[in-house]
C-alpha cells in the first residue's frame, strides 16, 4: 500500500497537537514541549486511540523496554517522541516502511503519557 502526501496539503491542513508546560516535581522552571503540526486525519485517529490506551498492551508494540520505564517520566517522553517523528519523517518522505498503525500508536502513547504526566504533577485542566 503506497501513501502519498503532497506537502502543501498537509501544511495548509495541518492541525496542532500542544502540550502542556509542566513544572518538574523540584519546582524548576517548566518544560517546554513544542506543538506538534499533523494532518486533521492522524490528529482525530490518534484521539481516537489515545481515549482507549493500555500501557500494558501499547508499548511493547513500539519498542522493547517501554513499558518497563514509569508512566510520564521525561524519559519516556522523550522516546515516545522520538519514535513519532521517525514515524513523520517515514511519512513526509514517502518511505516503503512506513506504517500508519504504528505512527497513530506512538501519537496516542504520546497523547496519553503526556496526560497521565499532566494529572500526577496536578495540571490536568490545562491540557
Amino acid at each position: 500500500m503506497t501513501i502519498q502526501t503532497n506537502a502543501l496539503d498537509f501544511e495548509t491542513s495541518a492541525q496542532i497537537i500542544s502540550f502542556p508546560e509542566l513544572e518538574t516535581l523540584t519546582g524548576k522552571t517548566p518544560q517546554h514541549r513544542p506543538p506538534l503540526k499533523r494532518s486533521p486525519t492522524l490528529t482525530r485517529a490518534a484521539k481516537w486511540r489515545a481515549a482507549r490506551y493500555r500501557r500494558t498492551r501499547d508499548l511493547p508494540r513500539l519498542a522493547s523496554g517501554l513499558s518497563s520505564m514509569r508512566g510520564g517520566s521525561p524519559a519516556l517522553l522523550a522516546r515516545l517522541r522520538e519514535i513519532e517523528a521517525e514515524c513523520q519523517s517515514a511519512l513526509k518522505d514517502g518511505a516503503v516502511h512506513y506504517q500508519p498503525e504504528r505512527h497513530v500508536l506512538a501519537l496516542a502513547a504520546l497523547l496519553a503519557e503526556e496526560r497521565a504526566s499532566s494529572r500526577a504533577t496536578g495540571l490536568e485542566g490545562r491540557c
